[in-house]
């Protein structure tokens, strides 16, 4: 059926949609210090990291993967907002490929944490890049680095973590026989009868913030509680220790 005359006028009338501007493309910049090599990494923040992409994928079986499957383009662009910043890729890459790590030069200290602290971040990353070596060196390095500053707030946390994320069985239980050196009730919670708190154990799953739990693999965490839970009202490391192997299933 044909339009009437004043369908027809109200359709000249009405305005023509526009259309939503392209978003210009992001601007990459150049990191000051990684700038020769024939493999590019662009950080989740936009900074290009040039790599020799021999020496990347030696230590990275993703990375080598993926170049084998690409159409030839020497290139990754990492998107999560929190792992795969260009603070974190540059930890990384100091650490995998020249064997350096000082991370914990701008860390947060303590026990309740929206971010996880940069260390956890780097595990993660080689966690899900497959770099199983730099791992492993990494938890060496975290200990030696925590061993002299026994003080950190985070120490038993963030080594329980890059333990958890390299399936170090030992090294989280060391760290839970570490923590519970330093687990102390709170003065105010300490009546009979009363809940205890414990101010100085950030290995508590209870004192973890949501986003630190988010990067311990699932069977790890679940282990820690349910050890925690059995550990008795001494809350006996030995105990906690104990029953986290016992309960840690794949």
């Amino acid at each position: 059926m044909p339009k009437s005359p004043r369908k027809k006028a109200a359709a000249r009338r009405a305005p023509a949609k526009k259309r939503k501007p392209t978003p210009p493309p992001p601007v990459i910049v150049d990191d000051e210090t990684w700038t020769t090599g024939d493999f590019s990494l662009i950080s989740s923040d936009d900074v290009r990291f040039r790599v020799d992409s021999m020496l990347l994928f030696a230590a990275s079986r993703v990375f080598r993967d993926s170049s084998e499957t690409s159409s030839g383009d020497k290139l990754v662009h990492l998107t999560d907002p929190d792992f795969e910043t260009a603070t974190v890729v540059r930890a990384v890459l100091d650490l995998v490929l020249k064997y350096q790590y000082q991370p914990l030069k701008g860390d947060k200290q303590g026990t309740v944490l929206d971010v996880p602290p940069l260390v956890v971040r780097v595990a993660c990353f080689l966690h899900k890049y497959d770099c199983g070596l730099e791992l492993l060196r990494l938890e060496d390095c975290v200990f030696e680095r925590f061993r002299h500053y026994p003080h950190y707030a985070g120490f038993t946390r963030d080594w329980f973590i890059v333990g958890a994320l390299a399936n170090n069985v030992a090294a989280c239980t060391a760290a839970i026989n570490s923590t519970a050196v330093n687990i102390v009730p709170h003065p105010n919670h300490s009546k009979p009868g009363g809940n205890c708190h414990y101010d100085d154990a950030p290995l508590i799953p209870g004192n973890m913030s949501k986003a630190v739990k988010a990067t311990v693999p699932r069977h790890y965490l679940a282990a820690l509680a349910l050890g925690w839970d059995s550990s008795g009202p001494g809350r006996s490391r030995a105990v906690w220790a104990a029953q986290f192997k016992l309960n840690l299933k794949p």
